[in-house]
């Protein structure tokens, strides 16, 4: 809740999952499936609640996704390190795609093409160590 001394308030609770992150809205989820688990019951009440807060987190976990697969090289690169510190060394060995220069033009651009000695691009490298990484599922359906 975005303040305290409101306890009862659905719409508040389902709101305030864009606030908070993935990990945590995981978290959230957990502990009300443990709840129900626990009482060994769920009402109608709690169970239209459950819909509630899964469907919001599906939006927030898409919203999500669809941010990361747009990523640049650059972004991909420090999103990875920034979720799992430990594939840093991993992720300095993929080759980064050094900017092109286009004659005719005079500008320079990075070629999305470029392959590397095992015939991989810099984006296929990162996006095969980001599969490491855990991420929203696709939406079914």
């Amino acid at each position: 809740m975005t303040q305290g001394g409101i306890i009862d308030n659905t719409e508040d609770f389902v709101a305030d999952f864009s606030a908070i992150t993935l990990d945590e809205s995981r978290a959230v989820l957990c502990i009300h499936m443990l709840t129900y688990i626990l009482d060994g019951s769920i009402s109608r009440k709690e169970l239209k609640l459950w819909k509630k807060i899964t469907c919001r987190v599906d939006e927030v976990y898409q919203a999500e996704r669809a941010r990361i697969e747009n990523m640049t090289a650059l972004q991909l690169r420090s999103w990875i390190v920034m979720r799992i510190p430990w594939l840093e060394t991993a992720v300095s060995r993929v080759p980064v795609s050094a900017p092109v220069s286009h004659e005719g033009d005079g500008g320079t651009s990075t070629c999305a093409e470029m392959r590397n000695d095992r015939g991989r691009t810099e984006m296929e490298e990162l996006r095969e160590l980001a599969r490491m990484v855990p991420m929203p599922v696709r939406k079914l359906g």
